[in-house]
């Protein structure tokens, strides 16, 4: 069974929103999460209380949920990643045998 994998942003959040919410989405798939949804809660707004009870965090997009439980806004998603928790948090399992030739390239091998 496959997690449950949203991210609650808003369509008038302005530019920023709207690239943050793209680069988040990219991020998450790209850690092996394959079904992601995008809920724009200024559009569909049945878990805009629950968004911001749940985060604590009103006005603030996006906002990573997993199972509904709150996981965090983009810069914690980013710090998860890069301190190798962001995977296991989104229970992804994707094979990337890229990667450590990828790494040994970037490091001079």
């Amino acid at each position: 069974m496959s997690n449950k994998v949203i991210i609650y942003s808003s369509s008038c959040g302005g530019v920023l929103v709207q690239k943050t919410t793209i680069a988040m989405n990219t991020l998450v798939e790209s850690v092996g999460c394959k079904t992601v949804t995008v809920v724009y809660i200024d559009i569909d707004g049945k878990d805009k209380q629950m968004v911001w009870d749940k985060s604590g965090m009103k006005g603030k997009y996006p906002l990573l949920f997993v199972n509904d439980e709150f996981v965090g806004d983009y810069q914690t998603i980013v710090d998860m990643n890069e301190d190798g928790l962001l995977k296991p948090k989104l229970g992804a399992s994707f094979y990337q045998p890229w990667r450590g030739k990828l790494k040994k390239r970037m490091n001079g091998g």
